[in-house]
């Protein structure tokens, strides 16, 4: 029996290497919840300097201490930054991750047309360089032949590469901790929708890219997919992992009756060939009034709810974990200060997190007997709940301002 609502998630990047977003939403009462703290605790990686590395040109690639400066190349390299903590340390970034908070302030080292400039890249003087996949071979030599430390990532094509990529951002950046967590929350929330929808009806879906092109498989984007339920009729139907300018005449006779969307393509449900199709009927038949951008879409995967929001995916089904040493001016990066220096605090207290959480307008849930994984002193943690609006350094950063006004 074929499911009767049509698939719409705006993601952040559908780019072969995505970095877990802050994707937050409210699960159903039978999903279970999931704790990644502990997770965090055990694998957090030696973030000790210096780091060398075998990156995806073959070339050893040494960072001798904690980089000032980064410059990404893509979308997911700059996005992962974000979520690690990273988000201060980036200078310079492509156009294509200009969705992220503050992108704007950042130079913009696209090229006119396509690709990247080198030019603009030197020009940030950046202590390392980020590329994705995607960079050309020839934009990464050129770079090196400038003088700067560049390390290239190999295409993901599953969850674990995407983990294993967050990991070595976190090494290479002195983000360690917050890598581990965005993977923590990632693992867990993928078993958990595996879980659910173990015995559910898979339903049959496309992922429309621009230009006619599709997503296939050997992508990690299949993987997220598939882990979430869902099946892709691009699988079988091509040996590629993103056929182009596949025919109208293929798109109707496959017959999604969901649709996986990107954001800025969300109208091709109501376009041809996909508004004849089983998803475009749906949506024709089920249509409400548009949301605003940023706003949770809710729809049922097979037959589980799950909510999606701007730029992210999965349904976050664990609280935002706040520590102390988050927001504490006597801690460096690498010890866990995850806001830069002069918005952090002296010697927070749980009780005044707990507080900030409020007036930021979320509920907070104080536990006193946690303690932060690269401290020996118990000072508790703070679990936010409900914040399906914000990303994690964004909230943190809101927290430390309010810890500080609350304090005048």
């Amino acid at each position: 029996m074929r499911t009767r609502t049509t698939l719409l998630i705006v993601l952040c990047t559908l780019l072969a290497a995505v970095a877990p977003a802050g994707a937050v939403g409210a699960p159903d009462a039978s999903t279970p919840s999931v704790d990644a703290d502990a997770a965090v605790q055990q694998e957090v990686p030696d973030c000790s300097f210096p780091v060398t590395s075998t990156d995806a040109t073959g070339t050893e690639v040494t960072v001798e201490e904690t980089p000032e400066t980064v410059t990404t190349l893509g979308a997911s390299a700059a996005q992962t930054m974000w979520e690690i903590g990273g988000k201060e340390q980036v200078v310079g970034l492509s156009s294509n991750a200009h969705y992220l908070a503050d992108a704007e302030s950042r130079t913009n080292v696209s090229a006119s047309g396509f690709g990247y400039s080198t030019e603009a890249v030197v020009g940030t003087e950046a202590d390392l360089v980020l590329a994705a996949n995607i960079v050309p071979e020839e934009t990464v030599t050129a770079l090196r032949d400038a003088g700067m430390t560049v390390y290239q990532f190999e295409a993901a094509t599953s969850i674990e590469d995407v983990a294993n990529k967050t990991t070595m951002i976190g090494k290479l950046t002195g983000n360690c901790e917050g890598a581990a967590e965005a993977n923590a929350w990632m693992n867990a929330n993928v078993e958990t929708a595996q879980e659910v929808t173990a015995d559910a009806e898979s339903p049959e879906l496309l992922i429309p890219l621009s230009g006619g092109s599709l997503v296939g498989g050997g992508t990690f984007i299949n993987a997220m997919v598939e882990a979430a339920g869902g099946t892709n009729l691009a699988v079988e139907a091509f040996d590629s992992s993103y056929p182009y300018q596949v025919s109208d005449e293929t798109i109707l006779e496959l017959n999604p009756e969901m649709l996986v969307l990107q954001e800025g393509l969300e109208g091709l449900i109501t376009q041809e060939p996909y508004a004849s199709t089983t998803a475009g009927e749906n949506n024709a038949r089920r249509r409400r009034p548009r949301r605003g951008r940023g706003a949770a879409r809710t729809t049922r995967l097979s037959g589980t709810k799950t909510a999606f929001r701007d730029h992210g995916f999965f349904s976050r089904m664990i609280e935002n974990v706040v520590y102390p040493a988050y927001i504490d001016a006597a801690y460096s990066r690498s010890e866990g200060r995850r806001v830069p220096i002069d918005e952090a605090v002296e010697e927070p207290t749980v009780d005044e997190i707990a507080k900030a959480v409020q007036q930021v307008g979320y509920d907070a849930v104080v536990e006193r007997d946690k303690s932060y994984s690269r401290e020996y002193e118990q000072r508790g943690r703070v679990l936010v709940q409900g914040a399906d609006d914000a990303s994690k350094n964004d909230l943190v950063q809101a927290i430390a301002a309010y810890v500080a006004i609350l304090r005048d």
